[in-house]
């Protein structure tokens, strides 16, 4: 499909104005759209936006270290915020 990816929020508008009655020409003008593409999206064709992944596409370098040292500083020092924990000055 050529063309760039609708997004959420185009869908959301899209549909938010369907259901206030406007016509699929009216919502996709409104969207941004085509009027094929509102149909898709009323049909449930169209393809769903990805969200984050849930599983790692690599190794944590830091995995066997964190807990040990960089926790363990964390807790000992929880009154202050992340960057003085590491000793990097927030300036």
């Amino acid at each position: 499909m050529p063309g760039k990816r609708i997004t959420q929020r185009q869908e959301s508008l899209y549909m938010s104005t369907r259901k206030s009655g406007k016509s699929q020409e009216t919502a996709a003008a409104k969207a941004a759209i085509s009027e094929r593409s509102g149909r898709r999206i009323e049909k449930g064709e169209r393809l769903s936006i990805s969200g984050e992944r849930h599983w790692r596409t690599r190794e944590d370098p830091l995995e066997a270290i964190w807990e040990k040292e960089i926790g363990a500083l964390a807790r000992e020092r929880s009154a202050t915020n992340g960057l003085n924990t590491l000793g990097i000055s927030g300036r």
